[in-house]
This record gives C-alpha cells, sequence and structure tokens, in this order.
C-alpha cells in the first residue's frame, strides 16, 4: 500500500505550525492517497520517525517522501536522508521514494509578485516611483540554494521591471537582513518593498517585523513589509504537482545503503 509523508520545517511559534497542517489538508485533499502523513524536521512533532511509522501502522509498504521547503539546502540534502536511513533500517520492507523541494518555480515567482501587490506595489507604480524590493531568505550556508534564490530574484526583477532586486538572509549567509536593509536605507529609493521568502509566519517573521519598526523612528522612508507566501492556492498547487510528479516516477529511488 502506498503512502505519501509531507515534512514541513517546524516552528516554535504555534500559529506557523496551525498554518502549515491547514495548507497541507487543503493539499491532501486533492490527492489520491488513502494514506497521507504530516511530520515536521524539528521543534514540534511529530517527527520524521513518527511520521514514518504512522504510515507503516496504517499497511504502508511504499512511502512518498515529500519536503515541503522552499530550496534544496542542508534540510533535504542531509537532516531529512539521514532520519530516511535511520527508518529503512527500521521497517526493511518498506520502499521509501524521496521527493525534492520546491526550488527555482516561476509559479513561485508569481506568488511573490501577488504578495507585493498586497502592499500596493502595482506595475504603474513602479513608474512613477523608484521603487526597491528586498527579497528575504531564510538562509543557508549551502551554495546550491544561494544560487537558486538569486536566480528567483532575477526572475522577479524581470517580471517586475526593475533594475534590481536585492537578496539577503536571515541566517547562515550575508549580507543579512539588518545589513541588506540599513543598505536600502542608504541608497535613492522612495519607497522599500520587504518579502520575506518564507513559507509560514514565525519568530522570522516578529524578527523582521521588529526590525522595521524600529527603523521606522528614525528614518522616514517607507518599508513595506509583506506576508509570507503561505496560503497561497499556487503553493498549494505546487505541492501538489511535486507531489503527483513523485507518484509517477519522476524522483531518484533512495537507498539507505
Amino acid at each position: 500500500m502506498e503512502a505519501v509523508l509531507f515534512i514541513g520545517h517546524g516552528s516554535r511559534v504555534q500559529a506557523g505550525n496551525k498554518q502549515f497542517l491547514s495548507f497541507i489538508n487543503r493539499v491532501m485533499a486533492k490527492l489520491p492517497l488513502p494514506i497521507q502523513e504530516v511530520a515536521f524536521i524539528e521543534l514540534t512533532q511529530p517527527t520524521i520517525l513518527e511520521g514514518i511509522q504512522r504510515c507503516s501502522d496504517q499497511g504502508a509498504t511504499k512511502i512518498f517522501v515529500q519536503p515541503v521547503l522552499l530550496l534544496e539546502a542542508g534540510h533535504a540534502k542531509k537532516d531529512i536522508p539521514k532520519e530516511i536511513e535511520k527508518a529503512k533500517e527500521k521497517y526493511p520492507e518498506v520502499q521509501f521514494i524521496y521527493g525534492s523541494p520546491i526550488g527555482v518555480d516561476n509559479r513561485m515567482v508569481d506568488i511573490v509578485f501577488d504578495r507585493l501587490n498586497e502592499k500596493g506595489l502595482w506595475k504603474n507604480e513602479i513608474g512613477k516611483k523608484n521603487v526597491s524590493v528586498l527579497l528575504v531568505g531564510r538562509g543557508s550556508s549551502d551554495k546550491e540554494a544561494k544560487a537558486d534564490f538569486e536566480e528567483i530574484a532575477y526572475r522577479l526583477k524581470v517580471k517586475l521591471g526593475l533594475k534590481e532586486v536585492k537578496t539577503c538572509y536571515l541566517a547562515a549567509t550575508t549580507p543579512t537582513f539588518e545589513e541588506g536593509l540599513n543598505q536600502m536605507l542608504t541608497e535613492d529609493h522612495e519607497v522599500i518593498y520587504v518579502l520575506p521568502y518564507l513559507l509560514f509566519t514565525g519568530v522570522l517573521m516578529k524578527t523582521m517585523g521588529r526590525k522595521i519598526k524600529e527603523l521606522q523612528q528614525t528614518h522616514t522612508k517607507p518599508i513595506h513589509l509583506c506576508n509570507f507566501l503561505g496560503y497561497h492556492e499556487q503553493v498549494q498547487d505546487v505541492i501538489r504537482s511535486k507531489t503527483l510528479a513523485l507518484m509517477e516516477g519522476q524522483y531518484h529511488e533512495f537507498n539507505a545503503n
């Protein structure tokens, strides 16, 4: 029997975990598999091994493991495979098929564009004002993840018709969020839009909000903090299509040895 296990990052902020579960329930409703479970990499439960056990307890002999992550970084390359290795030893009769994170996808660029428009950034405004966009990633020391994030920023720049869309990160690499924002405040931008390239709310969103509020006390230049990617229907479509592709054989079979 086949099952799918969706793996999220996990957050210390329970609102973020609830948003993830609500989001995944909507994805599950559009998939044909009878066994569908959820797990988290860290900070909350169920763990990946607990999620796999739930699938096995329901009779799963093939488990499609779909990471619900934005970029192919350490969690996707190391942490999840490590847990699958442990599970393979415990459940030798189960076949594990491991998927991939969202990566560079034009549908995600469209979602970013929508989030910017929610805060008033329309194409006709770009021609009237010196508008700047700061795309904020979670951050990783993985070079491929950083290159993918830069590619997303480039595609957004082309879509918006801007001279530049800058990137910064909340952890693990540079420029940091504070460095990126401070740099923009010194440049000739009339309006700054900060776009968190995050799936759900959490500590990082709160940190950005506090920093922007602090800076607005000493700078008159408008800084608009956009919403995270979150519930957007196109994110659901991306995860659903990736899961269906995984089920249809577009994968590299995971080898625990």
